[in-house]
């Protein structure tokens, strides 16, 4: 193996032609003005026609889509059948006279030229054309009841397994009308999905009001009652009116404004404060350690996946087999980037036809690694991707390349507060080499980092796959793929284009396929394909900057202030048994059991209450994102009273702890069904901003800090996930995020089954009440006292391989 890779015919890697404004690598026509006049290019008739084949099956896509649950082809085999049927009845029968006919007749005369036409010709496509408006209402039936049954949420307020019997009627009608009528695609039931209700204004402010009333005084709590029924007699009723026209003319009503004021239009820097960290798997025990193979093959799987969303033939994620979700956030994955601007960033994403290539960072050097062959026909294998990677890291070594140059730091920019990286960008990344090399980071389908470190304990190893180096992360693209050479993956994601779930669904598909595909050998190296062929290969390009003295402050500014960022970020990992099997025991719910222990543990940490942000999804509704469930309730705040109370007994404690967990329960339920507060109380923000309504309510709401930050991620999002790969090898880590507040926590937490939990905590050093070591220790033992209020059986059952 080692011999026939010395062997290949790869010519030493040399620096791109920049001279270009176009890029010849994307297969579009361009047209460009520079100071040498106007340059038009026009690719390969090929690659026009693979583009319009292309053009012609999203379409296609688009029409299945549009039909569903009705197959195209089910709809030729009628129109067919019914043109045989009329052209071959007798002119007696029913469909050749009778007013049917008559009305089809008097069509036919009002359209110009076609008395000229033969009978027989006539019959043909008035017939076609009668069936295909029968069709068109039958479809447009199917999609007006698949509206209707979409449109039902009662079913999410009902007790776990004893469904109402309208619930069972809706569930048999939705499951078998449309869910299991067939293969769907990515997007079928994108359209039929309800929009984003805009809740009852008194009944927001009422559910505000009795959230915040457990951290707040006597004299605080009736000072913003006092500004909220002001607000709600002289300005709610205008904002509201403007809310509900913009829920009338868009899909989601808060959507758009989410991304703009949230995300794009945050001037602080996203490197810790927006983006967030991942990691698949607890310990890539049954994976290469060849971090090099390893690589490779986690590529091949991305694009895999890639062209799953790209042809629309991934599965759409259908809660409980009946209820869709919303799959809109898949579309920015890959070929997304942040791009800063001065006042609002923007999402700039090209299509698999724009942007067909990697960008690879090793040693403080980036290269552009093509995802295709020379001919374009196909995308690289494995051993392909091996080769080249490989070939990166030799040419890189012989050379002697250095990594303490300014050049080597240029991705510290993207750590920077925005409007300092937008006017970096504008003035130094507008023409010649730096744009080159800018352009072709920003327009990879991802960027994959060749890490050189691997910190000894996973919580080291999070914080490294988060901050990295301070120099080694591309803030702004979508996904940062991060391998260790122990062959460890990890990511570095940014946060506007999507939340953490589709990701983790992606990442699911990746580690899955890898598995079961086991393509490595005992030595780690990836096994040769028979057909190789080094002429085949775009050979990597190293990437170039030109650094001047002014440009060389901006990167060592933006460097060292993201080595203090990092340096400031503490985080901690917890591994904890038993999983969900306490919480199911006791018949409550596993994640209102684990907010209620975070309660406990941050009481005990800081002998105080505080607001508590557990994100949850709202994608049941089109364009959902998410929702913030306010997990301090007076029922949390009594649970842990009670639970700290030496006098009281465990039926008490179990008591109250019920009565917390069937309130954060029933405030997660209103939530998920778009009833929750506070993105109808950001919406109406906007609104007075925009209309330049003052609001002491709405001013004083915004002010109040997260000070507890928590986030679960889903598992097993993929419904073949195999049973036999439950084992502790495929544990998952999950990821991490940046507490929202310098003085707060940041939470994220997953369950392994019924085996453990898996907690990633963050805080920052220079606050004096936190302590995330000391906050980790109060978690481990609020779990364990609260797992014992169950006395019986904890025995997991095995499960059954598949």
């Amino acid at each position: 193996m080692a011999e026939s890779r010395s062997a290949l015919n790869l010519q030493p890697i040399s620096p791109g032609w920049h001279s270009l404004t176009v890029d010849t690598h994307v297969h579009t026509p361009q047209l460009a003005i520079s100071n040498d006049g106007l340059l038009l290019f026009v690719p390969h008739p090929r690659y026009l026609f693979k583009e319009g084949a292309k053009k012609i099956y999203r379409t296609r896509n688009k029409v299945i889509t549009a039909l569903y649950p009705l197959h195209p082809a089910i709809a030729m085999v009628v129109i067919v059948c019914t043109i045989f049927m009329v052209v071959f009845s007798p002119r007696e029968a029913w469909v050749r006279s009778g007013w049917l006919a008559d009305a089809v007749w008097s069509v036919d005369e009002m359209i110009p030229f076609t008395h000229m036409l033969p009978l027989t010709y006539r019959l043909v496509y008035l017939s076609a054309l009668v069936a295909f408006f029968v069709l068109l209402l039958i479809v447009t039936v199917q999609r007006m009841l698949l509206r209707v049954l979409l449109h039902y949420k009662y079913w999410i307020f009902e007790p776990f397994g004893k469904p109402s019997l309208v619930t069972k009627v809706w569930s048999v009608l939705l499951k078998y009308l449309y869910v299991k009528r067939g293969k769907q695609m990515l997007y079928s039931f994108q359209h039929a999905l309800p929009g984003l209700v805009v809740p009852r204004v008194e009944d927001t402010v009422r559910r505000f009001l009795r959230s915040v009333e457990p951290v707040l005084s006597e004299e605080e709590f009736e000072k913003i009652r006092g500004e909220s029924e002001y607000f709600l007699k002289h300005h709610a009723a205008k904002l509201q009116r403007f809310l509900k026209i913009k829920s009338w003319l868009s899909d989601n009503y808060v959507t758009d404004w989410w991304l703009r004021f949230v995300y794009l239009r945050m001037r602080g820097s996203i490197f810790l404060d927006s983006n967030y960290h991942c990691m698949p798997l607890l310990n890539p025990v049954e994976y290469p350690t060849n971090p090099l193979t390893r690589a490779a093959n986690t590529l091949v799987q991305l694009l895999k996946f890639r062209q799953l969303l790209e042809w629309e033939q991934l599965d759409p994620i259908v809660v409980g087999g009946v209820q869709p979700l919303c799959m809109e956030q898949y579309k920015n994955m890959f070929s997304t980037t942040r791009i800063p601007h001065a006042e609002e960033d923007r999402l700039r994403h090209l299509s698999a036809t724009e942007s067909r290539h990697f960008a690879v960072y090793y040693k403080g050097h980036w290269y552009r690694l093509g995802a295709y062959t020379k001919d374009n026909k196909r995308t690289l294998t494995a051993y392909e991707f091996y080769v080249l990677l490989d070939h990166i890291v030799k040419d890189h070594d012989r050379l002697g390349l250095r990594d303490d140059t300014p050049d080597a730091h240029i991705a510290a920019l993207t750590t920077e507060k925005r409007a300092t990286w937008a006017s970096a960008r504008e003035q130094f990344f507008q023409m010649g080499v730096n744009h080159f090399s800018l352009s072709q980071i920003e327009n990879s389908i991802l960027t994959l980092i060749l890490e050189d470190t691997l910190p000894e304990g996973i919580a080291n190893r999070q914080h490294r796959a988060f901050v990295g180096d301070g120099r080694n992360r591309w803030c702004d693209k979508s996904v940062n793929v991060i391998v260790f050479p122990n062959g460890l993956v990890a990511g570095h994601c940014e946060h506007s284009w999507a939340d953490a779930p589709p990701l983790a669904h992606c990442l699911e598909y990746v580690v899955l396929h890898e598995f079961l595909e086991k393509n490595w050998l005992p030595d780690g190296t990836i096994p040769a394909d028979p057909d190789f062929n080094s002429n085949d290969l775009l050979v990597p390009e190293r990437l170039r900057f030109h650094v001047d003295p002014e440009l060389e402050k901006y990167v060592l500014t933006a460097h060292q202030g993201a080595l203090n960022m990092a340096a400031e970020l503490e985080v901690a990992h917890l591994c904890m048994s038993p999983g969900k099997i306490v919480a199911k025991k006791l018949k409550l719910s596993p994640d209102s059991f684990f907010q209620m222990v975070l309660q406990l543990a941050y009481y005990r940490d800081q002998k105080q209450f505080a607001l508590t942000y557990e994100s949850c999804m709202t994608r049941f509704f089109r364009q959902g994102r998410t929702e913030t469930i306010r997990s301090l309730s007076n029922e949390s705040k009594e649970f842990v009273l009670t639970f700290e109370d030496p006098a009281a007994s465990e039926e008490d404690k179990l008591a109250a702890l019920r009565k917390a967990v069937s309130a954060h329960g029933y405030y997660g339920k209103l939530c998920v069904s778009g009833q929750g507060v506070d993105r109808h109380l950001f919406a109406l923000y906007i609104v007075a901003m925009g209309t330049e309504t003052e609001s002491e309510f709405l001013n004083s709401l915004i002010k109040m800090k997260w000070k507890l930050s928590t986030s679960q991620i889903p598992s097993r999002q993929i419904s073949y996930w195999p049973k036999h790969t439950h084992t502790p090898n495929f544990h998952k880590v999950g990821g991490g995020f940046g507490p929202v507040t310098d003085d707060g926590y940041g939470v994220c937490y997953l369950f392994n089954d019924d085996d453990n939990v898996i907690v990633n905590l963050s805080a920052k050093t220079p606050a004096p009440n936190t302590d995330v070591n000391r906050f980790a220790s109060n978690i481990e033992s609020a779990y364990r006292d609260m797992c014992s209020l169950w006395k019986g059986d904890l025995t997991v059952a095995p499960k059954k391989d598949s």
